[in-house]
């Protein structure tokens, strides 16, 4: 008998604490934070990572993503006019095409925000101002890993494509 009281009381407190668990428990938010990583040379990967992160925004809908592409080391290739003043043997080849540019913008104007490493414009001698599509002084961060560093340190979910 006593046993049975025992459980009856346990029983009651785990359904107590359940109920009061729930009321208390704060709503989730259904904002993803995401960063994706796009670091490679190819175009064919760059234009991939575009797709990615737009069959991302149609999947999961604008208003529950916040999306950061970190464009960094070879990566920055993806930026480069294709006939900018980089004439010169060893200049980074331009990928920023018309597919590319299109893509880039749609991206932009559904809320994607574009965070293009300093350090490595800066070692492949590329004016970020003159030579890369649609890049501005508010772009620029010093270094694209320690900014994807930082934004997982804020709760973005790491995606490199």
């Amino acid at each position: 008998m006593r046993l049975r009281r025992l459980l009856t009381y346990f029983a009651g407190l785990v359904g107590l604490m359940a109920s009061t668990g729930a009321a208390q428990a704060a709503p989730e938010d259904p904002l993803q934070r995401v960063v994706y990583h796009i670091d490679a040379a190819d175009p064919e990967r760059q234009r991939a990572a575009l797709r990615i992160v737009r069959n991302h925004l149609n999947d999961v809908g604008d208003e529950h993503l916040d999306i950061r592409v970190v464009i960094q080391g070879n990566g920055v290739s993806m930026l480069v006019l294709p006939d900018s003043d980089g004439a010169a043997a060893d200049a980074l080849p331009g990928h920023a095409d018309d597919r590319v540019q299109v893509g880039i913008e749609d991206l932009k104007i559904r809320g994607v925000t574009f965070h293009v490493c300093r350090n490595s414009l800066t070692r492949r001698n590329v004016d970020a101002l003159n030579r890369l599509y649609d890049v501005g002084p508010d772009d620029l961060v010093d270094s694209g890993l320690a900014e994807i560093v930082r934004l997982q340190g804020d709760g973005y979910t790491y995606i490199k494509p």
